[in-house]
């Protein structure tokens, strides 16, 4: 697997887009030579080909390790983007080389018939790939081939996962998220579609298949999981059906998608209606604990009493908190929005082992936390925000071991083994592009992918 290191040199490049620094700078350098050190170990000798050569070792038997081949979030294409994004952090240095670099060894996996090019998901397949080369070369001809030939497969397949919306009943949870559903691969149309006139067939189609499902059925939500697609863990809790409300596998995901499609101005019948279902869904299944507001990991229909989830981006307040305000910002709703402050205001006031998020790492951990507080940092200029955003680059930096682990963050699997993979869901990538967003006044604007904006 060719993952040789590529050169920096200089280059003077663009600017970058104005994002507010709101943190210390003394907090914010620090934050950024450490995102720099790590991104530079990425590129040294054999550092990750050795640790590409360890990761199976640190598998569980539930949990298998690797690197997901070109996958966006947990793959080499991630690598490109975090490249990407160091561009328009430091413009005078050239960060091409290693984003051009990773971007070709994933194009190495878009054969016909490939695994890859079979999976049209943001997290691991061709959606991914295609707003990792739009983001980064857009306009220009280097890899004009390979965004036609990921756009393509899209249009060629979607219309498979599009037409499982057509049968009655209960929905797996990766048919519409964001990491492998409609939810994610409607986020990267969102913005092709801007160069690719003929992805807004799909988006459109995408569109119209949520909001269809954005109602009620017998009183509970019809974008539900039916017990036959919960997963083993989910089995092993629950015998019914389930409205999962975590952003990465959840009904939040889908309120972001449309929300953000309104705000961009989508003239489709019910958007703005299925817009206002899920916020107001969202806001009466709160769980309150002594700290305030919460939300639930998911709502069984047996009616049993809702427990509150994680703090996290996957699941918890911050992820859901996010999908409100880009409710209430797209419909100028201020319940909306004051429900997300006040939950996020919560999450901060709860200790860290009742936020349950030990990891560094940004799906389930910290990194993930900050690049939410970035957000409404940057989206309110509330204190609150600035204040957090502080104690969370702090604890970030405080579990920073380049000594003994791989690239300095390690990921903290359910059985407490630790993982030093370099990607962004799970890895070192997804650690250091929120000390970035923390450090450098350049738009964090991958985080699209994540349905963050």
């Amino acid at each position: 697997m060719p993952v040789a290191s590529s050169p920096k040199t200089k280059k003077k490049q663009k600017g970058t887009t104005a994002w507010p620094v709101i943190v210390s700078k003394d907090l914010a350098e620090e934050a950024g030579r450490i995102s720099i050190e790590v991104a530079d170990r990425f590129l040294e000798g054999d550092n990750l080909a050795d640790n590409i050569r360890v990761l199976p070792s640190q598998s569980t038997d539930k949990i298998p390790v690797g690197l997901d081949g070109p996958g966006l979030l947990q793959g080499f294409t991630g690598l490109s983007v975090l490249y990407s994004q160091l561009r328009r952090c430091q413009p005078d240095e050239d960060w091409n080389s290693p984003a051009n670099h990773f971007l070709k060894i994933a194009a190495e996996y878009v054969v016909p018939e490939s695994r890859v090019s079979n999976d049209l998901s943001i997290c691991s397949g061709v959606s991914g790939m295609a707003y990792a080369v739009m983001q980064t070369y857009r306009g220009k001809s280097t890899f004009k081939k390979l965004l036609a030939q990921t756009n393509q497969i899209l249009l060629d397949k979607i219309q498979e996962r599009i037409d499982k919306f057509a049968v009655p009943g209960g929905l797996a949870a990766f048919d519409y998220d964001a990491l492998y559903g409609v939810a994610g691969i409607g986020r990267y149309l969102l913005v092709g579609s801007t160069i690719d006139e003929r992805l807004q067939k799909p988006l459109h189609a995408i569109l119209k298949v949520l909001i269809d499902r954005s109602k009620f059925e017998d009183g509970f939500p019809a974008l539900y999981t039916a017990e036959r697609d919960l997963t083993e863990m989910e089995k092993d809790l629950y015998n019914c059906r389930v409205v999962n409300c975590g952003l990465a596998h959840g009904v939040p995901s889908v309120l972001a998608l449309l929300a953000i499609a309104f705000k961009e101005g989508y003239q489709i019948e019910g958007l703005a209606g299925a817009v206002e279902f899920w916020a107001n869904w969202l806001q009466g299944v709160t769980v309150n604990d002594q700290w305030g507001v919460n939300w639930p990991t998911v709502v069984p229909m047996d009616g049993r009493e809702l427990q509150p989830s994680r703090a996290a981006w996957c699941y918890g307040t911050p992820g859901l908190a996010n999908a409100l305000w880009l409710a209430g910002d797209a419909l100028d709703d201020s319940q909306s929005r004051d429900a997300a402050i006040k939950g996020m205001e919560a999450v901060y006031r709860r200790p860290v082992s009742v936020q349950h998020i030990l990891s560094p790492c940004f799906c389930h951990g910290t990194s993930g936390l900050l690049q939410v507080t970035l957000r409404f940092a940057a989206r309110t200029g509330l204190p609150v925000f600035a204040q957090a955003s502080e104690d969370l680059v702090r604890r970030i930096i405080k579990v920073y071991d380049p000594a003994n682990i791989y690239w300095g963050f390690c990921d903290v699997l359910p059985e407490g083994q630790k993982t030093d993979l370099p990607t962004i869901l799970n890895g070192a990538s997804g650690v250091i592009l929120p000390l970035l967003a923390a450090a450098f006044p350049a738009e964090p604007i991958w985080d699209q992918t994540l349905l963050l904006s």
